[in-house]
């Protein structure tokens, strides 16, 4: 197996209301994980969980990662607030961090690391077969922070979008949208408050065979094991076919999945040649396509170019 990074994807907002806010987080590892937040902008303390001002946390809380492979573990963390409590302000920014919590150790967004630019020239254990990951507080050791929705409609800033494309000639236009709230991170008038994704988040059935070969060592890390499809087809020479095979490349090979998905899955899609299958693929896609951490050597041209499977239509 290849090392995986402590956080897999995340934090992510989730969700803010007036006395909720969530946020979403995937480790390589079972944690418990607390989310604290501040008013306005913050800069991380020494110890986790602490902010450089001095300043009391408006509200925190805590749940328990939830496995979805033997090193994925996805947490949801709700804040809400008392009713006692004022709700969060309108128009307002808030920071926040999140504290990954284990028997031995507690560790926030400064202690992971998450909060500095990387340099592979820094860190000699550092992979340069990937993307960089970037200060979440796009200067270091500053916080991560939202915006809550506005007084009124016409101060309402919405950011829409589709779905995470890989296999794509445009460019990425969250890096776009970055850009924006790094140049106005200051001014809440001028920063999204929402994002809404009204796709499915990623593209399972267009993208490239090479890519597909990175998801798929990157699944069997993730889940521990190769997983099993059941497969019940009729061969060309009329030969029946009822059984379980690993969902791998040697069985569903990269750039020569079209006919699997179409004839034997069912889709509608009119690409699928690289189509995703298992349940660690599209965990492994879902990663990919919110964190450059977890990328690594994409698929060289003999991963991709060999003969279909015998045994399989």
């Amino acid at each position: 197996m290849a090392p995986l990074p402590q956080v897999l994807a995340g934090p992510i907002v989730r969700r803010v209301e007036q006395r909720l806010c969530s946020f979403w987080i995937a480790l390589s590892y079972p944690a418990s994980v607390q989310a604290t937040i501040w008013r306005g902008i913050q800069v991380a303390g020494q110890a986790p969980g602490t902010v450089a001002s001095g300043d009391p946390e408006v509200a925190g809380a805590i749940a328990t990662t939830l496995a979805a492979g033997r090193r994925l573990h996805v947490a949801v963390v709700t804040i809400k607030l008392d009713p006692a409590e004022p709700p969060l302000e309108p128009g307002q920014i808030y920071a926040y961090d999140i504290q990954v919590v284990t028997q031995s150790e507690r560790k926030g967004l400064r202690q992971l690391r998450l909060l500095e630019d990387e340099f592979p020239e820094l860190d000699p254990e550092l992979s340069i077969d990937r993307p960089l990951g970037l200060a979440l507080g796009y200067v270091e050791n500053r916080l991560p922070s939202f915006v809550t929705a506005p007084a009124t409609i016409e101060q309402v800033r919405l950011a829409h979008c589709s779905c995470r494309k890989s296999f794509s000639p445009g460019r990425d236009a969250l890096a776009w949208l970055d850009d924006v709230i790094a140049e106005h991170l200051t001014d809440p008038s001028a920063r999204p408050q929402q994002l809404f994704l009204t796709g499915d988040q990623i593209y399972a059935d267009d993208l490239s065979a090479a890519l597909l070969v990175m998801l798929s060592d990157l699944a069997e890390d993730l889940m521990g094991a190769k997983e099993r499809l059941q497969v019940t087809a009729s061969t060309p020479s009329g030969q029946a076919i009822d059984r379980q095979f690993d969902a791998d490349l040697h069985n569903f090979p990269a750039a020569r999945r079209h006919k699997v998905v179409i004839e034997l899955g069912g889709y509608t899609t009119e690409e699928g040649e690289s189509h995703l299958l298992s349940f660690g693929e599209y965990a492994a896609m879902y990663l990919a396509g919110w964190s450059p951490r977890v990328w690594r050597t994409l698929g060289t041209p003999d991963q991709v170019v060999h003969p279909p499977r015998p045994g399989l239509p």
